[in-house]
């Protein structure tokens, strides 16, 4: 079947995220907030918030009771949270655009806490430019898991066998063939328009 719907990740294809943007202001050096991020569990606390178990505010208000000598970081974080958004990519965007003009449907699918993710397009606006959205927070699961593609497929009646699927993460990607979707690893806009174009993608 030919390529008809084309879906993207957000973090690591549209846009870089970089908390230590933020925490940078508290700490003396990369060191210093490596083991700020380890002692806090940092990475874990952005996994509860992607599959929905808790609002990232809700557990920085915690943390913040836990470990009072980080208040005003963690608390940061919460309140600044924009500027871990370090930029967008250049090419993304507009490519999004032209398949969109080619008449190609767009979709995001990506492992996000709904309540920042809102926070980030009411400024980057990426909604208004697709066709849909599925965001891990919004439903409790995460890629790769299989249940998070079928969702989004069932959710607009998409077919796997018409649509691809970029994302910067292997797992992610492989998570996608796994239920019949054509994927590619993103490393950039203009090889992800080569890797579309090799499969009969046509953009004008």
């Amino acid at each position: 079947m030919s390529i008809k719907n084309i879906i993207f990740d957000v973090g690591g294809v549209f846009v870089k995220w970089d908390p230590k943007l933020v925490f940078r202001k508290y700490f003396n050096s990369e060191a210093e907030i490596d083991d700020f991020m380890k002692e806090i569990d940092f990475y874990g606390m952005n996994e509860k918030g992607d599959i929905g178990i808790e609002t990232i505010t809700t557990m920085i208000g915690q943390l913040s009771k836990e470990f009072p000598q980080y208040k005003n970081a963690l608390l940061a974080y919460d309140v600044n949270w924009i500027d871990t958004i370090a930029f967008e990519y250049e090419g993304t965007r507009k490519l999004a655009q032209d398949l969109h003009k080619s008449g190609y449907k767009t979709y995001i699918l990506s492992n996000w806490e709904g309540d920042k993710f809102r926070i980030f397009d009411s400024k980057y606006k990426l909604i208004e430019m697709v066709d849909g959205y599925v965001l891990s927070g919004d439903v409790r699961i995460v890629k790769p898991d299989p249940a998070i593609y079928k969702l989004l497929l069932d959710k607009y009646g998409l077919k796997a066998s018409e649509c691809v699927f970029l994302d910067d993460l292997e797992k992610n990607v492989e998570g996608a063939k796994n239920v019949g979707i054509e994927a590619f690893v993103f490393k950039s806009a203009a090889e992800a328009k080569k890797d579309l174009e090799s499969l009969g993608v046509k953009i004008k």
